[in-house]
């Protein structure tokens, strides 16, 4: 029992270890019958990174994964900048020209991957939810322009945002490692009762 109360402490406080590593956020654009949908979902941290004076968002939602960007919220929205403070792919796929959304809602988020900006709410603190959707009627990934894949794009602070487009969203780690953690209690206690 000893044991067992030992390796279930390990994999509790691998878990805490995992749990705490910097926050991320994804922006994933699945097929949803005749739309494209596009959801933001997590958080970044922005510790060490410097923003600009506010701006105020032009447009609503729209992608042009020519130059991997997206654009979430209303218009008229005021944003805080950060300018080549992340790297990452300059590209999702040949779509030129852009594709506005038919309903953009949610935060108001500007990203574009080929020049490593983005823009996040005007007073956004690391660790804050982001959360927006887009959705494109009467489409397809072809008719974006946009090739499935993750594209990945890592912040000067180490934190990362994920383009997915039309693949599995990719599982947190935290819940990989404790699954893992699990696995090893149940075989070791199978081994114990054999």
């Amino acid at each position: 029992m000893k044991k067992l109360n030992s390796l279930a402490a390990g994999a509790f406080s691998l878990l805490v270890c995992v749990s705490s590593v910097q926050a991320a956020a994804t922006m994933s654009f699945q097929q949803v019958g005749a739309e494209v949908v596009g959801t933001l979902s997590g958080s970044l941290d922005l510790t060490g990174m410097t923003k600009s004076p506010g701006y105020v968002s032009q447009g609503d939602g729209f992608v042009l994964p020519e130059f991997g960007y997206f654009s979430t919220g209303a218009k008229l929205s005021l944003q805080d900048g950060y300018f080549d403070q992340m790297s990452g792919p300059s590209s999702w796929g040949p779509g030129v020209g852009g594709t506005l959304a038919d309903i953009s809602s949610g935060d108001a988020v500007y990203f574009a991957g080929a020049a490593n900006d983005f823009w996040l709410p005007k007073g956004y603190a690391s660790g804050d939810a982001l959360s927006a959707t887009l959705t494109f009627l009467l489409t397809d990934f072809a008719a974006l322009g946009a090739i499935s894949g993750n594209y990945i794009y890592t912040l000067t602070s180490g934190d990362t945002l994920t383009v997915n487009i039309g693949s599995a969203v990719p599982e947190p780690g935290s819940l990989a490692l404790f699954g893992a953690g699990l696995s090893l209690l149940g075989l070791w206690a199978r081994r114990r009762r054999g």
